[in-house]
């Protein structure tokens, strides 16, 4: 049927030969003798050069192969484990490695598949997540640092302000009341929460006067006409 064979060996060659994990089957000796090509594309080790010979040497760790092989005999297969693996032209390759016993009708261990997936893209990904969330959380703290010094001193020039027996107010460029004193409060009749983020020209001027104000309070933002007390001080400067 369109030209594809359904033997088992063909369908099981398909299988091992296209898939996107490392597989390799070892004889009951621990003796490779499959190695599909995604094996050799990750480990850089071609099946002759695998052929016959025992997985034991594989492993990076002689730690983690004992407690490996401890688990396997016990379980009789290893699901999701992380080992390193050794490489022909790098270095050892963090790995998930499930493994799982061959055994004949009768119950004879003939072998064992092993399935390995590369984790060293995996790691590096987290690494440099682990890195940039760490790097956040500085910045934040140090955001948060900077936010509440600014909050202190902000608290500290507003009891300053508010003994202060004179109407203080400070506008942004707006023209939006950002600070103002509990004096201004008192005579303008409002709480001093209710001052803060409205405009200064729109909500609290007479309408005869609120025009002409924003327009010289907008020329003196932008530099055209100079503040009081520079233009004073120039007069000053000129009669001497």
């Amino acid at each position: 049927m369109n030209g594809i064979s359904h033997r088992p060996e063909t369908i099981w060659k398909n299988v091992l030969e296209n898939s996107p994990d490392a597989i390799g089957i070892v004889d009951e000796h621990g003796r490779f003798i499959k190695w599909n090509g995604m094996a050799a594309k990750i480990f850089h080790y071609t099946f002759e050069e695998m052929q016959g010979k025992p997985a034991f040497e594989f492993y990076a760790d002689a730690d983690e192969l004992r407690e490996m092989l401890t688990q396997f005999r016990a379980d009789g297969f290893i699901k999701n484990r992380e080992m390193k693996l050794k490489r022909k032209t790098a270095s050892s390759s963090p790995s998930s490695f499930p493994s799982v016993w061959l055994e004949a009708e009768e119950g004879k261990i003939l072998g064992s598949v092993c399935v390995a997936r590369d984790l060293s893209d995996q790691k590096k990904l987290l690494n440099a997540l682990t890195m940039t969330n760490e790097q956040l959380i500085q910045e934040i703290a140090e955001r948060e640092g900077a936010e509440e010094a600014l909050r202190q001193e902000k608290d500290r020039a507003q009891k300053y302000l508010d003994i202060a027996g004179i109407m203080f107010f400070s506008l942004n460029a707006k023209g939006e009341v950002t600070l103002i004193n509990r004096k201004a409060s008192e005579v303008l009749g409002y709480e001093q929460k209710e001052f803060i983020g409205k405009n200064w020209f729109d909500s609290f001027l007479p309408v005869s006067i609120k025009d002409e104000t924003r327009t010289v309070f907008h020329r003196l933002m932008a530099g055209e006409i100079e503040p009081i007390e520079r233009y004073e001080k120039s007069r000053f400067n000129q009669r001497r």
